[in-house]
């Protein structure tokens, strides 16, 4: 764990950039639209870009190494934001267009990080501290989730939010000087690949579609992001728009949400001691459902706070869920491009719950979406953690079992 410090802290730091773009986003394309359908057209943009990147992401974590993976998405977005700042001060007309690209071009980048960090993960970690290292990977994302917003926030009141983007493209730098200094570029790009990148793509499938675990997690994943990115999307426009509140508010409840959720990983050691990682699984789908509830039935900010504060700490124990289990699926020679499929299925619900907001938000009204997707969110993760309960009670057979080789 130690040998691998210097990958936790380039992901803490780049993880910070990327919280600062993502502050920044949403409220600049609000601010020059004033609509919250578009809002969610932009989220669904950027996230229908970053999901193409995921199967690369997965071929290339296991063919150039998770590090030098790392290191190419680090360069790409300090090169993004640098060219979306440009873009921003020469197409000021043109703000939801340039920002809704550079924004999935970044979120394309971000993927790739992931899929290089998660890649990496199970190969460093024994497996008995594997929950302890996934637990610190969403500490270190809920804390970027502290900082980023404040400092963006302080930021955009100082210099205006187009300068976010330079202040990113600096912490995207840094994360690069952290991981050239990781010593360990060559370290996961040891294998030779006879095969295609093709052939690889089809092997993580076959990986995926051939285990119904898997299947199982990405549906209990997609329920829940749904309703967390539905509420993503439109978090800054809702803070602005329908409660009529500064910037400001919208920084003060992402810290909040952030700090929670800082707090509940904390917890978890404490919860996997007395409870199956089901059960955290279990306890995420109940704060997101419930979350969710309370901010259809907001009328008043605070409770629009609380919920949404509520949803994010869930989704983080969702995270710890889904990233323990799913590697005990997946054989280790076949990580990288099974996990890059596997989450870029995931993610695809990113985008639909962006395009369902743009389309559905002007038609019943954004409360009344989000009790429908809070309900089906619970409706959906019983019958699949029921499913998923009643296969763990079967003996192994050949699908089980070739998952652990």
């Amino acid at each position: 764990m130690k040998s691998f410090s210097r990958f936790f802290i380039a992901a803490f730091v780049s993880s910070i950039g990327s919280q600062i773009t993502l502050f920044a986003a949403p409220l600049l394309v609000y601010h020059h639209t004033g609509s919250l359908s578009y809002a969610g057209l932009s989220y669904a943009i950027e996230q229908g870009i970053g999901a193409l990147s995921l199967p690369l992401g997965g071929v290339m974590a296991d063919r150039v190494g998770a590090t030098r993976l790392y290191i190419i998405a680090d360069i790409a977005r300090f090169l993004i934001c640098i060219l979306c700042f440009l873009l921003m001060i020469s197409f000021p007309d043109d703000i939801f267009l340039v920002v809704s690209v550079c924004a999935g071009a970044l979120c394309f980048c971000l993927n790739l990080a992931y899929v290089a960090l998660e890649s990496a993960v199970p190969k460093y970690i024994p497996q008995a501290d594997l929950h302890k290292a996934q637990s610190m990977l969403q500490s270190i994302e809920q804390l970027s989730l502290l900082v980023g917003p404040v400092a963006a926030a302080g930021l955009v009141a100082m210099i205006g939010g187009e300068q976010l983007y330079i202040v990113a493209a600096g912490t995207f730098l840094v994360s690069l000087a952290c991981m050239l200094l990781s010593g360990r570029i060559g370290e996961l790009s040891a294998m030779t690949h006879e095969a295609s990148p093709l052939a690889d793509l089809v092997t993580g499938a076959r990986t995926l579609f051939r285990n119904t675990d898997l299947i199982l997690l990405c549906l209990f994943t997609t329920f829940n992001n749904i309703v967390y990115c539905s509420l993503l999307s439109v978090g800054a426009a809702t803070v602005a728009g329908t409660f009529g509140l500064a910037d400001a508010y919208y920084g003060a409840l992402i810290f909040t949400a952030g700090f929670f959720t800082l707090l509940v990983m904390m917890l978890v050691p404490a919860l996997k001691r007395r409870l199956s990682m089901s059960g955290i699984g279990i306890l995420s789908v109940l704060g997101i459902a419930s979350g969710g509830l309370m901010v259809a039935l907001s009328t008043q900010f605070w409770m629009f706070f609380i919920g949404f504060a509520l949803v994010v700490a869930a989704d983080a124990l969702t995270s710890v869920y889904l990233r323990t289990e799913r590697v005990r699926h997946i054989p280790s020679e076949h990580l990288g491009k099974t996990l890059g499929l596997m989450v870029m299925i995931t993610a695809l619900s990113y985008p639909l719950a962006g395009l369902i907001v743009g389309i559905f938000t002007d038609l019943i009204g954004f409360n009344a979406l989000i009790l429908a997707l809070s309900t089906l969110c619970l409706t959906g993760n019983v019958l699949v953690m029921r499913a998923l309960s009643s296969r763990a009670m079967l003996p192994a057979g050949p699908e089980t079992s070739s998952a652990r080789v």
